[in-house]
This record gives structure tokens, sequence and C-alpha cells, in this order.
């Protein structure tokens, strides 16, 4: 009769077993990784959308400033035309990523300052010399398209205007907004109106 040593050494135990144990720690190394490849895709798009915003924000500010002097009046005013025409030049600026879905709306405004809250409505020319600055708020609606990550990233990247569950498949979506100014464009005298 055998005895108990030598039928343990004839089967192998399942603690002594190492088969597999190559693809566990594969799985168990892969996961983290793939999650921070994933982690900096998303903050590689979201980096691209604020310099689009930004680029948005400068030929907005730009194309506000022309379309604000062409002469009118004394005091020129942002009605539709310019305003149109700032929002349209945003739209051009930041078309890549807004065809490519990561934008879904801009918002273009005149803060009457560096990050002032009420709106500019009049640009008056200069009589000293110097023109008055032309600035231009863009604010863009971000959509976080890398799902398992999105959430992670686009609430660290402004979490008090981060809106989640918003529009289709519950995709997290932050705001991002950029300021620009230009000199105004419009000659340093008043124009006088026409037939006066």
């Amino acid at each position: 009769m055998p005895s108990p040593h030598t039928r343990r050494r004839g089967r192998r135990s399942l603690h002594d077993d190492t088969r597999g144990a190559a693809y566990v720690e594969f799985l168990i190394a892969f996961l983290p990784v793939f999650i921070t490849f994933l982690a900096l895709w998303q903050l590689g798009l979201l980096c691209v959308a604020k310099l689009a915003v930004q680029h948005a924000a400068v030929c907005a500010a730009r194309a506000g400033a022309v379309a604000i002097a062409e002469p009118q009046d004394a005091m020129h005013s942002l009605s539709d035309g310019p305003r149109g025409i700032a929002q349209d030049a945003a739209a051009m600026a930041a078309s890549p990523l807004i065809n490519g879905g990561l934008i879904s709306q801009m918002w273009v405004q005149f803060p009457d300052g560096a990050g002032g809250s009420s709106e500019k409505t009049s640009y008056t020319p200069s009589e000293s010399g110097r023109p008055p600055m032309v600035r231009v708020r863009v604010t863009a609606e971000f959509i976080c398209t890398v799902v398992p990550v999105g959430v992670f990233v686009c609430g660290l990247a402004k979490p008090e205007s981060n809106i989640a569950g918003v529009g289709g498949g519950g995709a997290t979506r932050a705001l991002i907004s950029a300021e620009a100014s230009y000199p105004y464009q419009g000659a340093r005298y008043t124009y006088k109106p026409r037939g006066s």
C-alpha cells in the first residue's frame, strides 16, 4: 500500500498549480493601464476643445470689432448684425469640433470687462487716441465622449459647470469658456448722421 506521502507527490495540489497565472496577471495589469489610456485620451480631447474655444474667441473678437466699426451713426451698437457676425466667426473657428460631435452648443457674449457678467451694448470711438477694446466671451458645451472615464475627467475640468446626464446616451458635458479682446476698428472721430 502506497504511503500518503507518495500519493501526494503523484497529484499536483491546486496550490502548486501555476498554469494560467500569466493570463490572470495580464488581466490584473491590463485594466488599470487601459483606464489610464482612456483618461489620457479624454483629457487630450478636452485640451483640444479648450484650444478651439480660445481660437473661436479670438476670431469672434476680431469679427465683432470690425463689424461694430461699420459706419451706422455716432454710437455703434451691438445689434443682431455684429453679434451674428461674431457668432458665425466663432462657429467657423470651432467647426471641426462641432462637426465631429465634441461641441454641441456655443454662446457668444460681449462682457463689459474681463470676467464681467453684464453685457456691453455699445462702443463709442475713443477721443484719447487709444481705441476701446471689444471683448468677447465664447462658451461651448463639450461632450465627454470616452464613456468609462468621461465623468471623472470632465468632472475635474470644471465641477461647478458640469452638466451630467444631459442629452443622448447620458453623456457627461462640461462648459468650456474663453475670452479674447481686440481693438475697436472704427474711426477715431464721430460720424455725422446723413442729412444733417
